[in-house]
């Protein structure tokens, strides 16, 4: 399994596995287009498990759904 985080802006969701080798410049990349990271992590096999997971909790805490997008 992996230690997913996810990035945020607007309706955009990106989960970034934190075992990825270049998480850095991806996080810093996406740093300076205002996203922001959210608090919850996931550990998931896949960054699609990892985002059905972040949705399914955030509905549970009622927050909106949002549109995604994944970083393998």
């Amino acid at each position: 399994m992996k230690h997913y985080i996810f990035c945020i802006k607007d309706d955009v969701i990106t989960p970034i596995s934190l075992a990825e080798e270049n998480v850095g410049e991806i996080i810093t990349a996406l740093l300076k287009q205002q996203f922001f990271i959210s608090p919850l992590q996931i550990m998931a096999e896949s960054s699609a498990t990892a985002l059905i997971n972040f949705n399914g909790i955030s509905q549970t805490l009622g927050i909106p759904e949002t549109q995604s997008s994944t970083i393998h």
